[in-house]
């Protein structure tokens, strides 16, 4: 069972919920993409690179068969591209975990959100103790449908949640109960 659900008052029912954007994962997927790169076109470069320098290839001992520019160059970038994979690999895990330990809830009375699995981070805003929502979005961000939600409460409240799945439905969901429920504004 999920925290809001545990946590929702007598007669409080959620109307909207919203999720982290898939884009948290991009930077990870790149990375393991660089990581594999390295691993396969990094002795084919490093070989096109020396072609160019001739004499540093006449350098070294024919009879040396570990200064093998194309074993030693193999071996090497394998490991920086392994290295590479690993910790694009923790990142990628971490950011599902992210994406999957966090709430971002609308509920007829409240505003909740939820982030973290081990050291727990948790705001509730009332509905009738919002001054303003903001949604903050770059062009990416407007052409993948993600952004950041700052919300401004009373007093020096000021909570941003960012890389929000589908920002504007989140803000109009929270404008619709605000408004639909005029007793809570009062």
């Amino acid at each position: 069972m999920s925290y809001v659900k545990q946590n929702l008052m007598d007669g409080e029912s959620i109307t909207y919920e919203a999720r982290l954007h898939w884009i948290i994962l991009l930077f990870s997927i790149i990375s393991i993409g660089m990581g594999l790169l390295i691993i396969f076109l990094g002795p084919l470069m490093f070989n096109l690179i020396l072609t160019f320098f001739p004499k540093l290839v006449q350098a070294i001992p024919k009879n040396q068969p570990f200064l093998n520019w194309n074993n030693w160059s193999s071996s090497l970038f394998g490991l920086i591209g392994l290295f590479w994979i690993l910790r694009a690999l923790f990142n990628f895990i971490g950011s599902v975990i992210q994406m999957m330990t966090s709430e971002f809830v609308v509920t007829n009375r409240r505003i909740i959100a939820k982030t973290g699995a081990i050291r727990r981070n948790t705001t509730e805003l009332l509905l009738s103790k919002i001054e303003s929502i903001n949604v903050e979005q770059s062009f990416w961000g407007r052409m993948f449908d993600y952004g950041t939600i700052v919300i401004t409460g009373t007093g020096t409240t000021h909570e941003p949640f960012y890389k929000i799945a589908n920002p504007l439905q989140f803000r109009q969901q929270i404008q619709n109960q605000i408004f639909s429920n005029p007793l809570q504004t009062q």
